[in-house]
């Protein structure tokens, strides 16, 4: 009767231990699935909102610059009269703000680079904690695992030795312990979701103030830029404009200043004219301009080629030929100078010309074997072949 009211005390024992176990099991993979779960929520949140400041702060970037390309665009069409110096400076202020831009746009790509680096290493250290605290609870739920083995064995080689009341007062010692783990054990798995509930809430105010701080300081960025812009805009506006004023007086008083010397400027400008057309006239007379090409005039003698050419006395000793394989070449250098003197001063005219013909032959001819001669107006030359 003893023997079998102890073979079913341990088999129940051992029930209640399985069943606990299970518990523990149970318990402890839920809380690995809520953990997971609220990482994942945390991760997707802190995605969205870096998404969202990052296209907030990239639309009013590309809004500030199209205003930007409008204003500069109705400037430069204001200022089309303008000098080519204040081209210049105009351009030298796009660059500037390019520049500006860009150096702008670096600064936030560096800072989200640095707050996405943050919130990684934030997720980092709330996984590692959150796998910390579940290997503390594994840790915990085996050492009272082997706490309970140990205390039921003890009462079993106790209950083999006493009397059945003694086997009653142990089942129900064991049955207080059991309750006593299971509220330690209960208790303990609050305050550990209690305190990471905390945590997290901590963690997530922390980001949300960061991420409000940093979104001010990027409106005041963009505020600053925008202002910057604008009185920038203003000034070299008045600056242009002044200019424009100041180049505009200048121009009325010049335009003034001709209006009073209209008959001396006429009388002037018909003097040039009439020397302008002098000096045309004597230009068509001059032989420089008159003679465009070589003309040689070519036949065959004995052993060789005779050429003539019809020239001047004054170009007699400019022209030279020269001979390679089956081609003759006629090259003629001349200069042309002229001197003109008026109220203005002194115009000078230096030209120097260089004339080329080339004749192709049938024999290999000699370039040693050239010579020239020269009698009224002809230049004669005469080659032999190699």
């Amino acid at each position: 009767m003893k023997s079998s009211e102890i073979r079913g005390a341990k088999i129940n024992a051992k029930q209640e231990l399985k069943n606990l176990h299970d518990h523990y099991k149970n318990e402890k993979e839920d809380l690995a699935l809520k953990q997971k779960a609220t990482l994942q929520k945390q991760r997707e949140a802190h995605s969205a909102q870096l998404q969202n400041v990052k296209s907030q702060h990239q639309q009013k970037l590309i809004e500030e610059n199209r205003r930007q390309e409008e204003k500069l665009l109705k400037m430069q069409d204001s200022l089309d009269k303008v000098q080519n110096q204040t081209q210049k400076e105009l351009e030298n202020i796009k660059d500037v703000y390019a520049e500006k831009k860009e150096a702008q746009h670096k600064l936030f790509e560096t800072d989200y680079n640095l707050k996405q680096q943050k919130n990684q290493m934030l997720l980092e250290d709330l996984t590692d904690q959150a796998q910390n605290e579940i290997e503390k609870i594994t840790r915990r739920t085996k050492l009272q695992e082997q706490d309970l083995k140990q205390s039921h064995h003890r009462d079993h080689k106790f209950m083999k030795s006493s009397h059945l009341t003694k086997i009653q007062m142990t089942k129900d010692k064991y049955a207080q312990e059991k309750m006593a783990a299971d509220g330690k054990f209960a208790k303990s798995l609050m305050n550990q979701k209690k305190e990471h509930t905390q945590e997290l809430s901590k963690n997530e105010r922390k980001h949300q103030t960061r991420l409000l701080t940093r979104k001010e300081h990027y409106d005041q960025q963009a505020q600053k830029v925008q202002q910057y812009g604008i009185a920038r805009n203003t000034e070299m506006k008045n600056k242009y404009e002044t200019r424009f004023n100041e180049q505009f007086s200048k121009e009325q008083s010049k335009l003034q200043h001709l209006q009073k010397n209209k008959e001396k400027i006429l009388n002037h400008l018909k003097a040039n004219l009439t020397q302008v057309l002098k000096l045309a006239i004597e230009k068509d007379k001059d032989p420089f301009y008159n003679r465009v090409a070589l003309d040689p005039k070519i036949k065959n003698i004995e052993n060789g080629y005779e050429i003539k050419l019809n020239l001047p006395d004054y170009d007699a000793d400019k022209v030279e030929l020269t001979a390679d394989g089956r081609q003759l070449k006629f090259s003629m250098n001349r200069e042309f100078k002229q001197k003109t003197n008026n109220e203005e001063g002194t115009h000078s005219i230096n030209k120097y010309e260089t004339l080329v013909s080339k004749l192709n032959v049938d024999q290999i001819i000699d370039p040693k074997t050239i010579t020239k001669s020269y009698k009224d107006g002809v230049m004669t030359f005469s080659i032999k072949f190699a």
